[in-house]
């Protein structure tokens, strides 16, 4: 059941989307009770949002050319 997307928006729409969930190797091993301990790759939401905020600052451009190289 694979399906070819050729457009950005349609895309986006369906990763953005309510449905898809991301999956990860050993995504079992962390625990859900506590969504602030799970990577950011396994949440969702506003707290997806806030915690990849917080990141951020560390991939920057200046950051990864002053900290980095």
């Amino acid at each position: 059941d694979a399906r070819r997307v050729g457009s950005f928006a349609t895309a986006r729409q369906i990763l953005r989307g309510q449905g898809f969930k991301q999956a990860m190797l050993n995504g079992d091993r962390f625990p859900v009770s506590d969504p602030s301990q799970l990577p950011v790759f396994f949440l969702d939401g506003e707290i997806h949002r806030r915690k990849r905020s917080a990141l951020a600052r560390f991939f920057s451009p200046k950051a990864i050319d002053t900290l980095y190289r």
